[in-house]
């Protein structure tokens, strides 16, 4: 039985941003651009209508803004993802973002290869953030740690620390095996630790919290 392309939605106020992104997207053969938009408004009816699996969110637009779509998205249908392309660079908006129920985050100067390593991130399960915003989130957080210094954080183990740390930077599972040289189960088994110690119930919290508190650098 053939394997069903995923469906993506592109929502950018720019149309040649819009075209170029389809066009990268064209070339792969599981990725199918099923509609986009340039305003929330329109946006929003075609997610509804269309239900796609992942959508990808310009910040800047007309009517409501990304932001507040995302949110309206991650409610309604929490089922779809949400990655980011947008051109602010700004730490501040990733944790955000990532509060509103984003799954990825990347700059448009990224890259067309950045962009399908995101898509297939957060299709895999897993919360991409480029790196140029999550070392502006650690260092955003780490600028305001002398004001948390006195709030207790769980304790982790060293083992625990090197699973974060690379969970933040978006590796799967298979990724965070093959770099630390352990088996995929004892990963999982790591993650559901972190997530239980650190109480988050999804990847996106887990990343949030991990930068945060600064325990990603740890």
């Amino acid at each position: 039985m053939p394997v069903m392309p995923t469906r993506i939605f592109i929502v950018d106020d720019h149309r040649i941003m819009r075209e170029a992104v389809r066009r990268i997207l064209s070339d792969h053969a599981h990725l199918e651009v099923v509609g986009d938009a340039g305003d929330s408004e329109t946006a929003w009816r075609g997610i509804t209508e269309l239900r796609p699996d992942l959508v990808l969110m310009d910040l800047e637009m007309p009517g409501e803004g990304g932001m507040t779509l995302t949110r309206r998205i991650h409610a309604a249908f929490p089922n779809i993802k949400v990655v980011v392309l947008t051109s602010h660079i700004d730490p501040r908006l990733a944790s955000d973002a990532l509060a509103a129920g984003a799954r990825g985050y990347l700059f448009k100067i990224n890259g067309s290869k950045e962009l399908l390593t995101a898509v297939q991130t957060v299709l895999a399960g897993e919360v991409y953030i480029c790196a140029e915003s999550s070392g502006a989130m650690v260092r955003a957080y780490q600028l305001g740690r002398r004001e948390r210094s006195a709030e207790p954080k769980p304790a982790l183990s060293a083992r625990e620390q090197d699973v974060l740390r690379l969970i933040v930077q978006g590796l799967r599972n298979k990724e965070i095996a093959a770099q630390l040289k352990v088996g995929i189960k004892s990963v999982e088994t790591f993650r559901s630790r972190l997530m239980k110690k650190l109480g988050c119930s999804t990847p996106a919290d887990l990343v949030r919290c991990a930068l945060r508190d600064g325990l990603a650098t740890t």
